[in-house]
């Protein structure tokens, strides 16, 4: 555990490749979650739904972001970094446990609102934070346990790390599975309120656009992920794989930090009609002595109501 390892030069580009995916998706995330802090209105209504996957996806994603900063900055300025054996493993598995906490935030949402839509109940945000940090610490015993059930292997990012793959499996597999899960329990809301809520017109017209916009977040994270599941038979039954496929289009989980929140968010009317105000009002663009957001207002017509809160 003592002993010393490095990341060698050779993992260079590698990384670099996954900073762009990955740095770009995390800096437009960070710009949804401006929109929400300067829409209040709209952190009100979203905020157990939308808002804690948009924000709990900026914060988780951070020390994965933060390992490949060190990693680029140090690799092209042609230093090798070194850390013990403990270090390095702690590290890798860390960040890969934030990555898939990440990654199933749409299932505490979807449990609350099965409780909220099918069981009447009103729960708050406390309710999907504690619901999450349970999962989260699913994930963190996953991480430890590579310590005393890992052996010493060779790997890309470390010369040398202690690492199980039957651990790694099991995240994998516990990742997907949670996915499918919040999929499943989605697919449920809509069907009941298709099929049985029989609320004020104008609340069970929003309840199915929420539960549409939830069912399409669930999905994301499983869809950006199927290469990395497809190139893992490489990793784990040895079946051959093209060196393209396995060098690049891994690196499509990487997407999930902008494309799980910004495909809710665009799902719903009321949000895409703020995010194109939002946009109009930053660059202050005047046509005729009349804003554009006016002329937006005029095509469009009546803004829906933005309160979610209830649906």
């Amino acid at each position: 555990m003592e002993q010393l390892t490095k990341t060698p030069l050779s993992y260079r580009d590698r990384i670099t490749f996954e900073f762009a995916v990955y740095g770009t998706c995390v800096f437009l995330n960070s710009l949804l979650c401006l929109f929400f802090l300067l829409r209040f209105h709209l952190w009100h209504s979203f905020k157990p739904t939308i808002c804690f996957v948009t924000f709990g996806t900026f914060i988780l994603s951070l020390p994965l972001l933060a390992l490949q900063i060190f990693l680029v900055i140090n690799l092209w300025s042609r230093n090798e970094p070194q850390y013990t054996v403990a270090i390095c493993t702690f590290v890798k598995c860390f960040t890969s446990a934030t990555t898939s906490m990440a990654q199933v935030l749409p299932l505490p949402v979807a449990i609350y609102r099965y409780f909220l839509v099918v069981q009447n109940k009103k729960l708050s945000l406390l309710f999907v934070i504690s619901t999450h940090f349970g999962i989260c610490l699913m994930f963190l015993a996953i991480a430890i346990l590579n310590f005393p059930l890992g052996i010493s292997q060779v790997n890309d990012q470390c010369e040398k790390l202690i690492f199980s793959n039957v651990m790694e499996a099991v995240r994998i597999s516990l990742t997907l599975g949670l996915n499918l899960f919040a999929v499943l329990i989605n697919c449920v809301i809509w069907m009941f309120v298709r099929k049985y809520d029989k609320r004020e017109v104008d609340i069970h017209r929003r309840r199915i656009q929420l539960t549409y916009s939830m069912l399409l977040q669930s999905m994301i994270p499983i869809l950006v992920s199927i290469p990395l599941l497809v190139g893992s038979l490489d990793f784990y039954f040895g079946y051959t794989l093209p060196y393209e496929f396995t060098s690049r289009w891994y690196a499509t989980t990487f997407l999930s930090p902008f494309l799980t929140p910004i495909s809710s968010m665009l799902s719903l009317r009321v949000i895409r009609l703020e995010i194109l105000e939002f946009f109009v009002k930053s660059r202050r663009v005047i046509i005729g002595g009349r804003k554009i957001s006016s002329f937006i207002n005029s095509k469009l017509g009546a803004r829906p109501s933005s309160d979610y809160s209830s649906a």
